[in-house]
């Protein structure tokens, strides 16, 4: 199976805990059922309105995400990895995690969406940000 965005059916939602102080129940997400991994919208930030900051949950793992998006007309959305948390724990596997990253990000397409203005959308997807390794918090 691959990834899709969905909805969230209302008796699949669930919390996560994306950092010490900061929880997110989404009810969108991009997510391969096969592979139990989920990538979700958690924030934008409001003084930077195209840094936006993604919750990843990978084995289990929630890792905190910060992208810059770029669109451009007709339908090109780049996605620029800003910073990425993740765990001591999977530090050996981040060529797998970067990988599965970018396959969820070009389904994410633009909010959630891969047809915008009634076309397709094209995902371009930058991994020169920061990669740093740590606890970040789990799912609650």
């Amino acid at each position: 199976m691959a990834f899709v965005n969905e909805r969230i059916p209302l008796d699949e939602r669930r919390e996560f805990q994306i950092s010490k102080y900061e929880k997110k129940t989404p009810s969108k997400w991009t997510i391969d059922r096969e592979k139990n991994i989920i990538l979700f919208k958690v924030s934008t930030n409001r003084d930077e309105p195209y840094e936006i900051k993604f919750g990843f949950i990978w084995e289990d793992v929630v890792i905190k995400v910060v992208f810059i998006q770029e669109t451009f007309m007709p339908n090109i959305v780049k996605w620029t990895l800003k910073s990425i948390y993740i765990p001591d724990e999977h530090r050996e596997r981040e060529e797998k995690i970067l990988q599965d990253l970018r396959s969820a990000m070009h389904v994410y397409g633009i909010a959630g969406l891969q047809v915008h203005r009634g076309g397709p959308i094209e995902v371009i997807v930058n991994f020169r940000g920061k990669i740093t390794y740590g606890r970040c918090g789990g799912e609650k």
